[in-house]
């Protein structure tokens, strides 16, 4: 791990309590209405059909193959498949494609995606560096047809007044969302833990989950994030991609979202680049 390129990694077991407080916390309808608006004020295409890059548990893509769209999604963790299966099954959607590989991996994709051409690919709260995320736009510009766009979500700092040298923490209670209907003392549930240090544009985010297992152990597990916020005056320095056929677009703050859903102290942007026609 480096400065500017870090791993993202769940601890064995652990996709389905995470998604827990996705659930939980984020508001997706909303959040995917605001993406769907973005698409239609500046992609030059009509889109339809969709690339989904890290597609986790599968929230954003209910939304927004409700929406309409086509989508194919990337994951490179097999665990996150059966989440994402019960995920639609639990919204009355029909499942979409899901291609195993690391989005990396170049070769691997265009194996994988054959001569499939998006209109829109999409990376969504994916905790990535923003060198990794540029890097990304570099690479799919390849499957990305002319007029099409490349979104991502990125986290805006700081809030007036507050200086990024500190270490801040909090906590969060979810149930499964699959058990709502259970009487209460019978649902899944979990408590986690959050620790939030800050140093200049990174927030380390360690998360301690705290739960009962399938056997009924009370079991807890830790996750590590590394957070990198996008600083106001950085904006145009740090996103612009090393291909020339890919054109950065206006950031739009999103204040449609509960803050729950963003790192404390940063508020949450849609960031894209368009291919040139």
């Amino acid at each position: 791990m480096s400065d500017n390129h870090w791993q993202i990694t769940y601890p064995q077991g652990m996709i389905k309590y995470v998604d827990f407080f996705r659930n939980e916390l984020f508001q997706y309808e909303i959040y995917d209405a605001v993406v769907q608006k973005y698409i239609n004020k500046y992609a030059n295409i009509e889109v339809n059909k969709l690339c989904a890059l890290g597609c986790g548990t599968g929230r954003h893509e209910v939304q927004l193959k409700r929406m309409g769209y086509e989508i194919i999604g990337v994951e490179r963790n097999r665990e996150s498949f059966p989440v994402i299966e019960a995920v639609f099954r639990e919204n009355g959607v029909e499942p979409i494609s899901l291609v195993e590989a690391d989005f990396f991996d170049f070769e691997l994709l265009k194996k994988k995606l054959k001569s499939q051409h998006f209109d829109c690919i999409t990376l969504l709260f994916v905790p990535l560096s923003i060198e990794d995320t540029v890097k990304l736009v570099d690479i799919f510009e390849y499957f990305l047809k002319p007029g099409g766009l490349f979104i991502s979500n990125q986290f805006i700092g700081y809030e007036e007044g507050f200086t990024p040298n500190i270490t801040l923490c909090d906590n969060d209670y979810a149930e499964n969302p699959l058990q709502k209907d259970l009487p209460y003392k019978e649902r899944e549930y979990c408590v986690r833990l959050n620790t939030y240090k800050y140093k200049k544009n990174l927030i380390d985010w360690t998360a301690v989950y705290i739960f009962t297992d399938e056997n009924g152990v009370v079991r807890m597990e830790r996750d590590h994030d590394i957070i990198d916020v996008l600083l106001k005056d950085e904006y145009g320095s740090r996103l612009k991609s090393t291909n020339s056929s890919m054109e950065l677009l206006p950031l739009y703050e999103v204040n449609e979202i509960s803050t729950d859903a963003n790192m404390p102290k940063t508020k949450d942007c849609i960031v894209a680049w368009r291919k040139k026609n």
